[in-house]
């Protein structure tokens, strides 16, 4: 009876500790191997589009827990660092899963946001392909 009982316990204690999610986890590191603090991570699931997203601790560690089984990429953003990509990480349910991205140093990336409306910008275009010649290099146009 006690036996019986023990063993229910333990596949009770057992079954409890299986999830239908697992984990990802790394260390983000630069080419020396340090790990860098404060690299913005993103975890995007191929299926969904779903985004999870969290930052490198002051070792340059980084974790995402409950993440659904699934095809998921990894994208790792810092200052003065290329952003690194890698695609088709695998997440199976009751696993951890360790991806330690290594940032390679690189020229900041510059981003252009076109905003206002369609015709105020086409306009624009248009006065300043005017007032270029054909022998010009580059124009300022206003």
């Amino acid at each position: 009876m006690i036996r019986q009982l023990l063993v229910s316990v333990a596949l009770i204690a057992t079954a409890h500790c299986q999830t239908s999610r697992g984990t990802v986890t790394g260390t983000v590191l630069d080419s020396s191997g340090a790990g860098i603090p404060g690299a913005n991570i993103t975890l995007t699931s191929q299926q969904t589009g779903i985004h999870l997203t969290t930052a490198s601790n002051e070792a340059g560690v980084y974790r995402f827990d409950a993440v659904d089984p699934a095809f998921y990429d990894l994208q790792v953003v810092h200052p003065g660092f290329r952003t690194y990509v890698e695609a088709g990480i695998t997440m199976e349910a009751n696993r951890v899963t360790t991806v330690d991205p290594r940032l390679e140093l690189g020229a900041a990336e510059t981003r252009i946001e076109v905003s206002g409306q369609s015709s105020e910008l086409l306009s624009t275009i248009v006065r300043c392909a005017a007032a270029t010649s054909s022998r010009a290099k580059f124009a300022i146009c206003r």
